[in-house]
């Protein structure tokens, strides 16, 4: 039995083989693999937190001993008292007249010249003087001899002279008053005591000083007089000792003529 191949048999035919006769197209190379991220940096080590510093709370400063506030005195009806005047400055006056003045801790005449100066005890020393007073607690000023001072909170003063005294509580009243100013106030009404003190130490203390620098001349004169005495008696002494050795010198003379005319008289052998 013969095959018949037909057109299309004969052309699948040659379409196979040339199929199958042809080498295949060379693969295109694959895509290289996705580049690995970086690693991270290492982490930075992180410093230890400083605490943040403390702060400590400014100590107050201090009050001075006296605390200086503007305010007047207006002395009552009658009263012995003057009318004073304390500026902010410190100055008190009298009228239109500077009579002393708060400079610090220290209660200075007009002049400057220091009266008294108030320690942060309290203590009230005079100048140039061992004599003290002193303000207590409650801010009343006293002295050893009875003297008190003391100044309400309404700014009503009581004044006390000397021990055994009755208190004067009729002195006036001063206005534009702290409570703070309690010491100040107290200087102001003692003021003319504590300048008698400081008036009479000084002039105390000047005598001293005079009658030092007194001695220390007469000293002074006493040891020059001795000098002088001890010259003239080392002159006295050289004048007896220049005499001796020319009597002696008369005398060793006036025995070598003796013995020379003896040796002169004598027979010779």
């Amino acid at each position: 039995m013969r095959h018949v191949v037909t057109p299309f048999v004969a052309l699948l035919v040659i379409g196979l083989s040339a199929c199958g006769g042809e080498t295949p197209p060379p693969k295109a190379p694959e895509p290289p693999p996705p580049a690995q991220p970086a690693p991270p940096p290492p982490a930075k080590a992180e410093a230890p937190e400083t605490p943040p510093a403390e702060t400590t709370k400014a100590e107050p400063a201090p009050e001075p001993a006296v605390v200086v506030q503007a305010m007047k005195f207006v002395p009552a009806k009658g009263s012995k008292a003057k009318a004073m005047t304390l500026s902010a400055d410190g100055s008190i006056s009298e009228g239109d007249k500077v009579v002393a003045k708060i400079v610090g801790d220290t209660l200075q005449d007009a002049d400057g010249t220091p009266i008294a100066t108030v320690g942060k005890d309290g203590t009230v020393t005079i100048a140039q003087s061992d004599k003290t007073l002193k303000f207590s607690d409650i801010g009343e000023l006293d002295r050893d001899d009875g003297l008190k001072v003391s100044v309400a909170d309404d700014g009503t003063p009581t004044m006390v002279a000397k021990a055994k005294a009755k208190p004067d509580a009729n002195l006036g009243k001063f206005e534009g008053f702290n409570p703070k100013g309690r010491r100040v106030a107290a200087l102001m009404l003692a003021l003319n005591e504590l300048k008698k003190e400081a008036k009479a130490a000084a002039k105390a203390a000047a005598a001293k000083a005079k009658a030092a620098e007194k001695a220390e001349k007469s000293a002074a004169k006493t040891e020059k007089a001795a000098a002088k005495t001890e010259k003239a008696a080392a002159k006295t002494e050289k004048a007896a000792d220049k005499g001796a050795a020319k009597t002696e010198k008369a005398a060793d003379k006036g025995a070598a003529k003796t013995e020379k005319a003896a040796d002169k008289g004598a027979p010779k052998k």
